[in-house]
Protein backbone atom coordinates (compact mmCIF):
# COMPACT_ATOMS: atom_id res chain seq x y z
CA UNK A 1 0.00 0.00 0.00
CA UNK A 2 3.02 2.35 1.08
CA UNK A 3 4.27 1.64 -2.67
CA UNK A 4 1.16 2.56 -4.22
CA UNK A 5 1.15 5.64 -2.79
CA UNK A 6 4.38 6.44 -3.27
CA UNK A 7 4.04 5.61 -7.08
CA UNK A 8 0.90 7.50 -7.28
CA UNK A 9 2.67 10.79 -5.56
CA UNK A 10 5.46 10.47 -7.77
CA UNK A 11 3.66 10.11 -11.29
CA UNK A 12 0.91 11.88 -10.70
CA UNK A 13 0.83 14.39 -13.54
CA UNK A 14 1.82 11.49 -15.96
CA UNK A 15 -2.08 9.99 -14.47
CA UNK A 16 -4.20 12.14 -16.99
CA UNK A 17 -1.70 14.69 -18.66
CA UNK A 18 -3.36 17.54 -16.31
CA UNK A 19 -1.14 17.14 -13.18
CA UNK A 20 -2.27 20.15 -12.25
CA UNK A 21 -6.11 19.01 -12.27
CA UNK A 22 -7.65 18.85 -9.06
CA UNK A 23 -8.84 15.44 -9.23
CA UNK A 24 -5.25 14.74 -9.94
CA UNK A 25 -4.38 16.66 -6.25
CA UNK A 26 -6.58 15.25 -4.37
CA UNK A 27 -6.58 11.34 -5.04
CA UNK A 28 -3.36 10.61 -2.63
CA UNK A 29 -5.15 11.83 0.01
CA UNK A 30 -8.24 9.96 -0.52
CA UNK A 31 -5.87 7.08 -0.49
CA UNK A 32 -4.56 7.36 2.75
CA UNK A 33 -7.58 8.50 4.16
CA UNK A 34 -9.13 5.17 2.79
CA UNK A 35 -6.10 3.64 4.34
CA UNK A 36 -6.46 5.07 7.51
CA UNK A 37 -10.27 4.68 7.85
CA UNK A 38 -9.53 1.01 7.25
CA UNK A 39 -7.19 0.41 9.84
CA UNK A 40 -9.33 2.92 12.31
CA UNK A 41 -12.09 0.15 11.55
CA UNK A 42 -10.06 -2.68 12.23
CA UNK A 43 -8.69 -1.46 15.36
CA UNK A 44 -12.30 -1.07 16.56
CA UNK A 45 -13.03 -4.67 15.22
CA UNK A 46 -10.65 -5.78 17.01
CA UNK A 47 -10.84 -4.45 20.36
CA UNK A 48 -15.21 -4.69 20.61
CA UNK A 49 -15.71 -7.81 18.25
CA UNK A 50 -12.69 -10.20 18.29
CA UNK A 51 -14.58 -13.04 16.51
CA UNK A 52 -15.66 -10.79 14.07
CA UNK A 53 -12.18 -9.76 13.89
CA UNK A 54 -10.68 -13.24 13.73
CA UNK A 55 -13.10 -13.84 10.91
CA UNK A 56 -11.53 -10.70 8.84
CA UNK A 57 -10.40 -12.59 5.35
CA UNK A 58 -11.82 -16.01 6.10
CA UNK A 59 -15.21 -17.14 3.85
CA UNK A 60 -17.06 -20.13 4.10
CA UNK A 61 -18.91 -21.62 1.04
CA UNK A 62 -22.25 -22.74 1.81
CA UNK A 63 -24.37 -25.18 -0.76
Amino acid sequence: MAGACVLLVVNRSDLSGAGDAPYIRVLPWVVLAVFLVGMAVALVLRSRRPLVYARLGQFEVTT
